[in-house]
């Protein structure tokens, strides 16, 4: 359509149709807004007369429920995962419920395998800063105080990452003209089979794939069972950190120990807590 002839009726069925495929409301904020500079700049230069934005309404803001995987997913998504190169990572995740931003972003000198402990410090991003630049890696500081922490290393945790090191030398030793490390991204945990730090971006699309490759796998078995497929629902690497406290919480764990030891920030709980760190039940932690 020409600028001149798009009416708010137009951006408003956008709007609703992008909402029923389920994007959620930031993302349509963040697009009514890029629209809306849009227009303004169109009618500064005299390329339109109205801001058809002026008329949108966005969909309500419906809080969903929190994704997480149930144990019959979790064991579905990883029969397949495993094939992955990304498959230690969700290991991982779902074991230390990490966000993923502070899982990529760990450096060898976080864990302690002596120790049982590992350094929260830092979060890994790949994006850009400014409109004049190329997306890059670079690390920030996590998103909240409470999420600069120091956490027991659990057993499942300490297996993945021990794995995860045994490839890594062997990385460097077959790839090693172009296993290539640069400041501040040397010593990092998790890297392609060349040495660089892995990128949100590329861990979400595996899951997807992996995703589709699963229900593609249990929509054949179900058919030659003549049963209605068992579908796994789209999530993404947050879902994994989401896993992580629901089972602690059916497995019994107190909030007064997951709380520091994912780092959310809650101002009741810190007060409760009289901004002491509380005693964390490990063996809680690792059922």
């Amino acid at each position: 359509m020409k600028l001149i002839d798009i009416r708010g009726i137009h951006i408003q069925k956008l709007f609703n149709e992008l909402s029923i495929r389920g994007y959620s409301y930031g993302t349509l904020s963040l697009l009514k807004s890029l629209l809306n500079e849009m227009f303004k700049k169109a009618i500064g230069n005299g390329l339109a007369i109205i801001n058809p934005c002026d008329s949108v309404v966005l969909p309500k803001n419906e809080k969903k429920e929190s994704r997480y995987l149930t144990e019959r997913e979790q064991v579905m998504f990883l029969k397949v995962a495993k094939d992955y190169a990304h498959y230690d990572i969700f290991l991982a995740n779902l074991s230390s419920g990490l966000r993923i931003g502070e899982l990529l972003g760990l450096k060898w000198e976080d864990v302690n395998f002596d120790e049982k402990t590992i350094n929260i410090e830092r979060t890994l991003h790949y994006s850009r800063l400014n409109d004049n630049e190329v997306c890059h890696f670079f690390f920030t500081s996590p998103k909240t105080g409470t999420s600069i922490r120091k956490i027991p290393l659990l057993p499942e945790t300490e297996a993945t990452l021990k794995i995860v090191k045994e490839k890594q030398i062997k990385n460097k030793i077959l790839y090693a003209n172009k296993w290539k490390q640069e400041e501040p991204f040397i010593d990092m945990v998790f890297t392609t089979q060349f040495g660089k730090p892995i990128r949100y971006g590329d861990v979400n699309r595996t899951i997807k794939t992996v995703v589709m490759k699963a229900n593609m796998i249990e929509k054949e078995i179900a058919k030659r069972e003549c049963r209605e497929p068992f579908l796994l629902r789209p999530f993404s690497p947050h879902c994994f950190r989401h896993t992580f406290v629901t089972r602690c919480k059916k497995y019994g764990v107190s909030y007064e120990t997951i709380q520091p030891y994912v780092g959310h920030n809650n101002k009741e709980m810190t007060e409760y807590y009289n901004h002491n760190v509380p005693e964390m039940d490990i063996e809680g932690l690792k059922k």
